[in-house]
């Protein structure tokens, strides 16, 4: 019975080993086929995106390469806008400077073509000129580099051929540049030809843009052109041999009517192994279809599915083998444990690749971290001196025991700027060792060689000599602190500023990664070096800008009074001995109000070379703002007469408060000045009201108003609201206007638009705090 049994379980287990063999078999080709699917897909999304990226690059290396010639036609069309007229022999020197074949290949020239008005005989500027027909309205006069293909495009009549008409119309009413369509340019003359296409910036004869669509048609005087041969474009943009297949259409769609360009293979690309793109081109969208012709798998990454394939069908005939093996053997038992111990050595190794992974990602999270803390450190201050020695305690005991940083000074030597150690009592001794003759041998050809070559250098151990040579005193303590060392340049963008080296106890202790962060953390030092620097030299340019302002306006102002004064004094003496000839009083006047002005404007450059070094007195004394704008109105009144202006004065009496007399009649003169300048032939009122606490002075004239853009920037030094062509001044009075009214502890406020004119008004506080009596901050 027993036997039967034995028998019965043989069997028993028999059937299940060849099951398990079975099911191993079919799991393991279910398996291959599902890798096999997988490593297909991933290659062909691999073969997908690399073919999306090389479509993106190419495409924007044309688009830069496109952009590059619109900017080298609108320089030439500022050539014709810049200059009443623009000669053949001009044009030609300044196309040959642009030295087009080298530096902008693929561009067949540039050109102007003239607008013509009336009829084309009418016109002299043609004359020379072979004109073609049908009738036209433009015609080209002058194209360089000049040769067989540009020769036959002169006087040819773009604006008769509809494409090119077109472009040139919508160039010449939007005032950008404009691409045509496709086109076959004129200069095609031999039997190999390709399409190609225009680019087209107007030129008008106003210097601006005219702001209206019939204005810029009533304006223009032709078009700066561009021919543009396809195939010799993209040949100059890729180079001689694309290694893709391409096909440019005009139009947002592919259309084989408006194709630019197809190279040999594009008509074998496949539909799902091409990449689309649109590319605007001076207002012209491009679709361009870029692919590689034989599908989107090629070569050797289309044999990795099959070979995935055939070898996991391999291994699945192996594992059946061994698992049919197994069963049919005594031997099962024994793989099994070897199995078992296999895979408890394997778990052991991924335990001790585990515990290895976090140590060192919790090293790099380290280091990360103290690199942050370092930035942030080199930040927080502009003192050299203070910011390496915040940097060098940091950096020690992270990095090392010791910390030294030597910089190179005016003579190029290098010095010792900050020396730091983990224990601040050694600090002392660590300075004491580095000026003998031992360490200087040892380290300092080592710190200058890295200075001179810009390489780090590392000693792994120190060399047991190097104790050996210190004094008595010092040999135990330096066999137990230098124990290894390493040593980074300070390398900014004018160069090597000098080193940063740690010392560490322990021998050994700067691996590669300690030095690669060694090397990071010199690079950030030496730029925020290099910032302090260039933070100095820029302190040290505005002190020097602004004693020269001061000094200048000193010295400007002394003989502008004095000239002013004889002025004064020859008009007086004229006028007692004899009435003096009308000519010779006005040119006196001219004289006595231009040195005014004069000096008005030197005394504004002395203003602000006060209110930036902060020395803007206030000597306040008490009086009637009413009074001094009253009075003001009448040295002003004879002035705005002569600009056909009203000046309405509206002054409430009682107005008093403690203020700078001289400083507030300068807001005002500045206020008035402005108003009579900008509102000239408009009434200008001038309004003083009590409002408890403060006084209020508006301004008020009807001229061309400033725009909101302008009144944010008005106040700022050397700001205009309007074109320095048609009002002079330095802008700087209001600037000045706004710095005084600060001092006073009140402000200044502008209403404006454009064509309404401007309202400014003045709030100043009777008394001001006691903090503005002293003197006065830049607001």
């Amino acid at each position: 019975m027993r036997h039967v049994a034995e028998q019965r379980s043989s069997g028993t287990g028999g059937r299940r080993g060849r099951w398990l063999a079975a099911a191993v078999l079919v799991v393991g080709l279910l398996l291959s086929a599902v890798a096999t699917r997988y490593v297909q897909r991933n290659v062909e999304q691999a073969a997908q995106v690399r073919l999306t990226y090389q479509a993106d690059e190419a495409v924007q290396l044309l688009a830069k390469r496109m952009e590059a010639y619109v900017a080298t036609i609108r320089s030439a069309a500022a050539l014709f806008a810049a200059s009443e007229t623009v000669t053949r022999g001009e044009f030609r020197h300044f196309v040959d400077a642009l030295d087009l074949r080298t530096t902008y290949p693929g561009i067949q020239g540039l050109g102007f073509t003239r607008v013509v008005r009336g009829p084309r005989g009418a016109d002299p500027r043609l004359e020379g000129y072979l004109v073609h027909e049908p009738p036209s309205h433009s015609a080209i006069v002058m194209i360089e580099p000049i040769g067989p293909r540009n020769l036959q495009a002169l006087g040819y009549d773009m604006f008769a051929e509809p494409t090119r008409r077109a472009a040139m119309e919508r160039a010449r009413d939007s005032g950008q540049p404009a691409a045509s369509g496709r086109v076959e340019l004129v200069q095609e003359i031999t039997p190999e030809r390709q399409a190609g296409f225009l680019i087209y910036v107007p030129v008008y004869e106003t210097r601006q843009l005219p702001p209206t669509v019939e204005g810029r048609r009533a304006a223009l005087i032709g078009w700066v052109y561009s021919p543009f041969r396809t195939g010799d474009l993209l040949r100059g943009v890729y180079g001689p041999s694309l290694d893709f297949e391409i096909s440019i259409y005009g139009g947002s769609d592919v259309d084989d009517g408006r194709l630019l360009y197809a190279s040999a293979d594009a008509a074998l690309l496949e539909t799902d192994a091409v990449a689309v793109r649109q590319l605007q081109v001076a207002g012209e969208t491009w679709t361009i279809v870029l692919g590689r012709a034989g599908g989107l798998v090629r070569g050797s990454e289309a044999l990795l599915p099959p070979l995935v394939l055939v070898a996991s069908a391999l291994v699945t005939l192996l594992l059946f083998g061994i698992t049919w093996s197994l069963v049919q053997g005594r031997e099962a038992a024994e793989e099994a444990s070897a199995r078992l111990l296999a895979s408890e050595a394997e778990r052991s190794r991924l335990l001790d690749a585990e515990r290895v992974a976090r140590v060192e990602t919790e090293q790099a999270r380290q280091r990360a971290a103290f690199l942050a803390d370092a930035s942030a450190l080199l930040a927080s201050s502009l003192s050299a001196p203070d910011m390496l020695e915040k940097l060098a305690r940091r950096a020690v005991p992270f990095l090392g025991d010791g910390c030294a940083i030597d910089l190179e000074n005016e003579q190029g030597e290098l010095t010792r700027e900050v020396v730091v150690y983990r224990d601040p009592a050694l600090e002392e001794w660590i300075r004491e060792a580095y000026r003998g003759e031992a360490l200087t041998a040892t380290f300092a050809p080592i710190i200058h060689g890295v200075a001179a070559t810009g390489k780090p250098a590392i000693l792994a151990e120190v060399p047991d000599t190097v104790p050996a040579r210190l004094p008595p005193q010092l040999r135990e303590m330096g066999r137990k602190l230098l124990g290894s060392f390493v040593v980074v340049p300070l390398t900014s963008r004018e160069g090597i500023l000098g080193t940063i080296s740690f010392s560490a106890e322990q021998p050994g202790r700067f691996g590669p990664a300690e030095q690669e962060l060694a090397i990071d953390l010199g690079r950030r030092v030496a730029l925020a070096i290099d910032n302090t620097r260039l933070f100095a030299n820029a302190q040290e340019a505005i002190r020097v800008r602004d004693d020269f302002l001061s000094i200048a306006s000193h010295e400007l102002r002394t003989p502008l009074t004095a000239l002013q004064a004889h002025l004064q004094g020859l008009l007086r003496s004229l006028q007692r001995e004899l009435p003096p000839p009308a000519t010779v009083e006005t040119k006196i006047e001219t004289a006595l109000r231009q040195t005014r002005r004069l000096g008005k404007l030197v005394n504004e450059l002395l203003d602000v070379s006060r209110i930036t070094a902060g020395k803007l007195h206030l000597e306040r004394e008490p009086f009637d703002l009413a009074e001094l704008a009253t009075e003001l109105a009448e040295r002003f009144r004879e002035e705005a007469q002569r600009a056909g202006s009203e000046l309405v004065v509206r002054a409430e009496h009682g107005a008093t408060g403690r203020w700078d007399r001289n400083r507030i009649e300068q807001v005002l003169t500045n206020l008035l000045s402005n108003a009579i300048k900008y509102g000239a032939g408009e009434p200008v009122e001038l309004d003083v009201k009590n409002t408890g606490a403060t006084v209020c002075v508006s301004v008020y004239d009807r001229g061309i108003g400033i725009s909101p853009e302008a009144q944010l920037r008005i106040f700022g030094r050397f700001e205009r609201a309007s074109s320095e062509r048609h009002y002079g001044g330095l802008g700087l009075g209001l600037y000045i206007t706004r710095e005084i009214v600060a001092a006073h502890g009140g402000q200044i406020l502008v209403k404006s638009a454009p064509g309404e004119g401007a309202r400014f008004l003045v709030v100043l506080p009777r008394e001001a705090p006691d903090r503005h009596d002293a003197e006065a901050s830049p607001a």
